[in-house]
């Protein structure tokens, strides 16, 4: 997209981008606006004039768990104790409005009252894994826009959560007493993507119970608190976010995380393999766009293949043909 061209409200992207480099909270808002509801073009241009700004010290902390658990009041606390001496710039993601797709604000206006806190909502619009679809980019730009905390509070709606993991240098797995079913979900693939595991509402009764049932899940050996390898065994952590409490350990051990992979040169290792993943999916995103400028080409080599007139393998070289022409 042109520098010259035309943004909303009449700011051209390179306006938006000097008030952007400049400090302007509007002009943060309307590139974020951009990255979410723009083409592909649009976002291309605007990461692409940010890319070298966004390798940061930014500490980008997702934070998930099933509905009702008590994330956005812990977000709220943790904004709260570091935006004393950080900028925080908060991204969540929220359940699309059935009519608009905009997000739900919800308890955001709370955790956006201090000069050093940003707060961005966004709609999922249906995209898996509980994060919207350009996420990553939002990320990307408060990341050059120079915050110290990036949080990433995902929508918790049931569905599998790993997607956090893509985006999120520690995760925040929260869960509370009395939530039987979040166990299940833990052996079905949740229990992997967990840097730090938070007990919340732990003045509930069941909470030690809780605690436990995650340490012989997480560690084997409930009192086996680190491994032969020295690799990082994810804390189990009590809080009560209503009344501040746990909130305190809860950042030490996001700071202890932290230097354990600066210190195993974990944080690159990290980085890799996203990137490696985004390439591929961007890859993939290329290749529909310029199939669906052939649908009927496309729809012929399929019913080929169907009627046994090709067989895939020849029938994907025929598809890799026509995306020949269009590249």
């Amino acid at each position: 997209m042109p520098d010259n061209q035309e943004i909303k409200a009449g700011f051209s992207e390179s306006e938006l981008l000097d008030g952007f480099f400049s400090g302007d909270r509007r002009s943060l808002s309307k590139i974020l606006t951009k990255v979410e509801n723009g083409s592909r073009e649009e976002r291309k241009s605007i990461i692409k004039k940010l890319w070298n700004r966004t390798e940061t010290r930014s500490n980008v902390i997702g934070i998930t768990g099933a509905p009702g658990v008590g994330k956005s009041t812990l977000v709220n606390e943790l904004i709260s104790f570091l935006e004393k001496e950080n900028k925080v710039g908060v991204i969540a993601v929220d359940p699309s409005s059935p009519k608009s797709g905009g997000a739900l604000l919800g308890d955001r206006i709370r955790m956006s009252s201090s000069d050093n806190v940003f707060v961005r909502s966004m709609a999922t619009r249906g995209a898996m894994g509980g994060l919207a679809k350009s996420t990553s980019d939002a990320i990307r730009v408060m990341q050059a826009y120079g915050f110290d905390y990036v949080l990433v509070e995902t929508v918790g709606a049931g569905q599998s959560e790993v997607d956090v993991m893509k985006f999120a240098d520690t995760v925040l797995l929260v869960t509370m007493p009395e939530l039987g079913d979040d166990i299940q979900a833990l052996k079905a693939g949740l229990l992997e993507i967990g840097d730090i595991f938070v007990v919340n509402k732990s003045d509930k009764e069941g909470a030690d119970k809780k605690v436990f049932e995650l340490e012989s899940m997480i560690q084997g050996n409930p009192h086996n608190k680190q491994n032969k390898n020295q690799e990082w065994v994810p804390p189990i952590l009590k809080t009560v976010a209503t009344r501040s409490e746990g909130i305190k350990d809860l950042i030490e051990a996001i700071k202890d995380h932290r230097e354990h992979l600066v210190n195993k040169d974990e944080l690159r290792e990290k980085k890799y393999k996203r990137i490696r993943e985004e390439l591929l999916e961007s890859l993939n995103e290329i290749i529909q766009k310029n199939l669906d400028k052939r649908p009927q080409d496309l729809d012929i080599i399929i019913k080929k293949v169907v009627d046994h007139e090709l067989d895939p393998y020849t029938g994907s070289e025929k598809v890799l043909e026509l995306l020949k022409e269009e590249l």
